[in-house]
Order: structure tokens, then sequence, then C-alpha cells
């Protein structure tokens, strides 16, 4: 089992609900001394931290091993078995390997070969499978002799085990490899994929050299480009398997607030595989083009707005700075960056050196020709000032702020008032999290960590070597 990667400063803001009987019980991953366990939101240790590895919550289980030992910074070895969210033990540590309950059941390898189990931990599929997937919907893909199929609850292959790959099925369909995937980096794989129904009928062709997961209905597809054999054309398609945005674009992300972005090639003389390459636009769930490719940068839109940019991203690495008044002398060369919505109109146009949402009216921005990071409204209006080389939205109106003049490492919690809430010696800035009113903060030059609540103020002291963001044990991560 994999062991988790730190995130190291995490803010959640929905109200917290208590750990009781009836009540979803809400718990975060500790570490001290290299033992690992759970904590509650008030910091009570509810599995005691005793454990050698710890996997991901599932149906109100966790697996929890003894005896694994670390190797180039993984776990691994050891015996696994599950606790519940009260800390029992409630399936014996005695698997080779155990994997997150969902759907009511958990992967287990004994010996070479993986079984499933149910919350009980009895066992209800005998181990024999090489790998295996995930419940999801019902199905799980399973893998025997390198070939991937899928069985159902009780065991029975509903999808003959054929395919050189399967993912997990999402609205009744999955993607399959039909052919077989590369084994080496260098090599080319030998077929391609297609979308199947649960009952393992094609409802599309394999022609696709990939298909992604579906995002509001639709799933980015690719396929190869007749004019150049090392280039693939992207479009999209519904859980049916009909082309609904066609294959002719270059570059193209999922869809987000029914519209996604899409990216062709600007036959410049530019870095290949840059974004350079690319001008780019955003195209409607019927596929047509609502905003045309004009954009040498496109971000998805959030809260009705997108950030789009002008100008070579491949510039923006070198920075000359005046450090008489801080200005950029070659800001000339580095991109703008403007806000567009849903129609193309432009809300601010072209006259910032960086934008990024932070909440449904705030980004965080950074003007052209100074350096320095602040946060404005959607009318350009400064809110938080431009003192700031590092500064990043964690939800509720919050930044972690890094302002230069503290010793280095220094952290700082600040609120839209720009009034400092806590200092920290963390250097880490983690994607926004936005659930149970507590922030993950390191202290003591990253050795330490603990919870402070949005208003600075200490809820869990930082006396763990490590903790991971709090998490509803009765879901799947």
């Amino acid at each position: 089992m994999i062991f988790k990667i730190a995130l190291y400063l995490s803010l959640v803001v929905i109200p917290v609900r208590s750990f009781s009987q009836n009540m979803i019980a809400i718990l975060a991953t500790a570490e001290r001394n290299k033992k690992l366990g759970c904590i509650d939101t008030t910091g009570r240790e509810v599995i005691p931290i005793k454990y050698d590895d710890i996997g991901f919550w599932g149906n109100n289980l966790i697996p929890v091993n003894i005896g694994a030992k670390e190797r180039n910074y993984l776990k691994s070895g050891g015996k696994w078995g599950y606790c519940n969210n009260k800390g029992v033990v409630a399936i014996p540590v005695q698997f080779n390997e155990a994997e997150t309950f969902h759907e009511g059941i958990a992967a287990v390898r004994t010996g070479n070969k993986w079984g499933f189990i149910d919350t009980t931990g009895k066992i209800i599929i005998d181990p024999k499978y090489e790998k295996v997937r995930l419940f999801s919907e019902g199905r799980c893909a399973v893998s025997l002799n390198n070939k991937w199929g899928y069985i159902n609850r009780k065991g029975e292959v509903v999808v003959n085990i054929e395919y050189g790959a399967a993912d997990d099925y999402k609205k009744d369909v999955a993607a399959v490899f039909v052919g077989q995937l590369a084994n080496e980096d260098w090599e080319d794989p030998q077929g391609n994929y297609c979308l199947i129904n649960k009952n393992g009928e094609r409802i599309t062709e394999p022609i696709f050299q990939q298909i992604w997961k579906f995002s509001e209905g639709l799933a980015k597809v690719e396929i190869a480009n007749s004019a150049d054999k090392y280039a693939t054309k992207k479009g999209f398609i519904n859980t049916k398997g009909k082309m609904v945005v066609p294959a002719i674009y270059d570059k193209a992300e999922d869809f987000s607030e029914g519209l996604a972005v899409i990216g062709i090639s600007s036959n410049i003389e530019a870095v290949r595989f840059s974004d350079s390459e690319y001008i780019f636009g955003y195209v409607n769930a019927d596929g047509k083009e609502i905003i045309p490719a004009r954009f040498d940068q496109a971000h998805s839109f959030i809260n009705g707005k997108a950030v789009v940019g002008k100008g070579r991203k491949m510039h923006s690495m070198l920075i000359l700075t005046d450090t008489t008044d801080n200005s950029i002398v070659n800001y000339q060369d580095h991109p703008k960056y403007a806000l567009i919505d849903k129609q193309g109109k432009f809300l601010l146009d072209f006259e910032w050196g960086w934008l990024s949402p932070a909440g449904e009216k705030y980004y965080i921005a950074q003007r052209t020709k100074f350096n320095g990071s602040g946060v404005i409204d959607e009318s350009g209006k400064t809110i938080v000032p431009f003192n700031y080389t590092n500064l990043e939205s964690i939800g509720n109106n919050l930044f972690v702020a890094n302002d230069g003049n503290h010793h280095e490492g220094e952290v700082q919690l600040i609120s839209l008032d720009n009034k400092i809430l806590f200092r920290s010696t963390s250097l880490a800035m983690p994607a926004p999290r936005y659930e149970f009113g507590l922030i993950h903060v390191r202290t003591n030059h990253l050795t330490k960590s603990g919870f402070i609540d949005t208003k600075g103020n200490w809820i869990i002291r930082d006396k763990y070597d490590m903790v991971w963001d709090f998490v509803p044990t009765s879901g799947n991560k």
C-alpha cells in the first residue's frame, strides 16, 4: 500500500460534526515517532498512534498495519487489518495488503493473490486475482494472466477477462483497452480504448488512444492525428458513446460550468509540447465554440468567470527586477492576464501579471510592472495590498502569505482586511480545502504539526510530526 503524501496546510470551513453516535465521524491521520493513528477535531486520539502504516477511510473502516518498514520514503511489509471509527480493531491484522472499503467491500491480498472481504472480515470472493481495483457501481475490474475484466459482488465474471486495461464504472459505463498496453515507456501500445456498458457490450469502437474521466456527463477523448503520427486530436463523448464535441482540437480540458477549454495549434515557431504552441477558446456541451480561440492561455470557468492570457508563457521564467522600486524591467516580455464572463466579455482587461480565483468575488493578482502579489475584487479594486512575494487563497477569505521581510521559511495567515492571524515556519501552500473549520500548520522548521481555527487560535497543539486532512470516515478517498 502506498503511504500518503503530506499536504502541509489545509483549510476547512463548514460546521464540524461531533464524534458521537448517529453522527458522521470526522477524523485525521496523525504521526508521532514514526507511528500512525487518528485524531478527532478536538485532538482526542481515537485510533491509538501505534501503527506502522495506515490507509484511507471507507464505510467507517480504515486499513492499519503492524510491522511495515520504510524504504525510500515508502512503507512495505507487515500485516494489515481494519479499525473502526471508534478505535476498535474490527478485522484482525492478518492480510499481506488491504485496500479501502468501497460499497461495503474491500480488496485484500493473501500471499500473491487478491480477493475480497465484507465489513465483518468474511471472505466473500476467494483470493485468485493478480490485480484488482475498487468496486464501483456494483462492478470491480480484476486481472488474470495480465488481462482485465469485471466481476460483480458475488464474484461472478460479468465482463470477460480479455482487455489490456480496465477503468472503474461511472454512470454505467467504463473505458477498457482493446489490445495490449506497452510494458516499457519506449514501447508503443498495441490497440485502443473503447467504452463498454454494464453487460460488457461495446458502445463505441476501439478508436481512442485515451478516454479521460467523465466530468459534467462528458469525457475527453483523443484519437490519432492523421497529419502527425506524434500528435493526437481531442474531443468529447457522452455516456452513450456519441461524439458531441468533434475530435478536431489539439488541446482540451475537462468541462467546468458547461464550458471546456479547447486549443488549436497556432503554427508558430515555439518550443514543442509547450502551451505556447496553441491558441485557446471555449466550447459548450453541444460542440459549439461559444468563445472563439484567440487567447494564448485559458483557464476553466469558476463562478461564471475565467482567467485568460495573452503573450507566450515560455517567456515568464526570467524576471529582471529594479531593486530601487521593485519594478520589473522586462515586463513587456511576460504574459498579461484578463478576466472574462461566459459570453467572452472582458470584466478585467489585459493589465495584470497574474490572476487566480480566490473565492466568488476575489482574485489573487500581480501587476504587470511591479513585483508582489495582492488581492483584488472583480472590478480591479485593491483589497489586500501588493506587498507579498507569495500569496495563496485557502478559502473563507483567508490567505497564506510571505512578505519576504521575515526569516526564511516563515509564512503568515492573513485575513481579507490584511490582518495577520498566525505566523508559522511552514513553506508549503496547498490546494484549497473547505471542510471542518480547521487549518493544518507546521511549526519548528517544519518538524511539528497541529491545527488552528480560522481566527488563528490553537485547537490541536503542534505535538505531532505530521497530520493529514480531516475526512468523514464514512466516505472514500
